[in-house]
């Protein structure tokens, strides 16, 4: 045992001629504490600075010396720096546990698709309520503070095919399940109905009653042809209606031309905590691709991967007159999408302000509702 001068002794002395050993120990000005007398031995505490002369009387009368404890402060503060790691280690764990316990670790969304007149849940309808989730904070690693009630609520009053759901949170997981509503009763095959806004170019009724002829102007939703008595409408009607589409030329613009070069940054999460930070981009412009690994299956310890890829900003001048008749197809392309009659004839606006041209295309199309 390594000895400090400034720390206490608890020293055991065997042998015989033990008071002549206590007689010089304090003819020799030194003192002992807690001292405790027995047939072969005593036992007292004194300085560890009087251990010299303690060894030297000990030996005198050829007694046996045994230092049974060192204490005091310098002693607690060599201990500290393993007391502290010790208290770190206790608190980290306190805190992974807290985490752990406190944090989602998985969230499973499933649903009953019932056979019968219902909606089926598609899987773009089930990513739809995912991505409802995540921006109400319900995913992986995000804290459990939540009320599962408000969040039933909230997905039957934004998605009108659940008839209901349940969330539940069983430990760390939380489970949405989805039941599909029943689909309503739909009696449009009783009527026909425009599709848009537009002027009546024939009507050729095959059953039912015509409430419009060739030449009336219809709104989108009204009422063409309706049933006779139990028999359902049955026609060929062509409307003539209009779609917009807009394109427009700027006559400077920018692109962005990729160098080739790149710059890969790493960097560590832990706890939803950025705990190794990504190094600066070196790039003056650049575009970024970002993705996330996690590499413990027990801690919460992820890997974002930053992928920047250089750009260089070329400027691009050209004359609406050189790109006029590819707008004026971009603008009629745009009124085509949206409509799925037959084009008749095309019209077009064009007004420049300053470097920027902006072209309307009025497209006149023939829509045919046949039933």
């Amino acid at each position: 045992m390594k000895i400090d001068n400034l720390s206490m002794l608890r020293i055991k002395v065997t042998g015989l001629n033990l008071e002549n050993f206590l007689f010089d120990f304090l003819c020799a000005g030194m003192s002992a504490q807690n001292l405790k007398r027995k047939k072969d031995h005593i036992v007292f505490s004194c300085s560890a600075a009087n251990l010299e002369t303690i060894k030297r009387i000990a030996g005198k009368y050829s007694q046996n010396i045994e230092i049974l404890k060192q204490t005091g402060f310098v002693v607690v503060l060599k201990k500290l720096p393993y007391m502290i790691g010790g208290f770190l280690g206790v608190i980290f764990s306190v805190m992974f546990v807290w985490h752990m316990t406190s944090t989602i670790s998985a969230v499973n969304i499933s649903e009953s698709n019932r056979p019968g007149n219902y909606y089926k849940i598609s899987e773009s309808q089930i990513l739809e309520v995912k991505n409802f989730l995540e921006s109400q904070n319900i995913k992986e690693g995000k804290r459990i503070n939540f009320s599962p009630r408000e969040i039933e609520n909230k997905l039957l009053a934004g998605f009108d095919f659940l008839e209901s759901c349940a969330v539940s949170i069983m430990g760390t997981t939380v489970s949405v399940f989805l039941r599909e509503a029943a689909k309503k009763e739909n009696d449009s095959s009783s009527q026909v109905v425009a599709t848009n806004n537009g002027i009546i170019a024939s009507i050729q009724t095959f059953s039912g009653r015509a409430l419009v002829k060739a030449g009336d102007i219809v709104k989108k939703g009204q009422v063409l042809v309706e049933k006779l008595g139990d028999v359902m409408p049955k026609a060929d009607i062509k409307l003539k209606t209009w779609q917009t589409g807009t394109a427009f030329h700027f006559a400077k613009s920018q692109k962005m031309i990729e160098t080739g070069r790149t710059q890969v940054s790493k960097s560590v999460i832990m706890f939803s905590r950025n705990i190794l930070p990504h190094s600066k981009c070196q790039f003056k412009n650049f575009l970024e691709e970002r993705s996330l690994k996690k590499i413990s299956s027990i801690l919460p310890i992820y890997v974002e991967t930053i992928t920047y890829r250089e750009i260089t900003i070329q400027e691009d001048k050209s004359s609406f007159e050189e790109q006029r008749e590819q707008i004026f197809k971009l603008a009629k392309d745009d009124a085509a999408k949206k409509t799925t009659g037959s084009p008749v004839e095309c019209t077009y606006s064009v007004v420049t302000e300053g470097d920027i041209t902006k072209v309307d295309c009025y497209l006149q199309v023939i829509e045919q509702i046949l039933v």
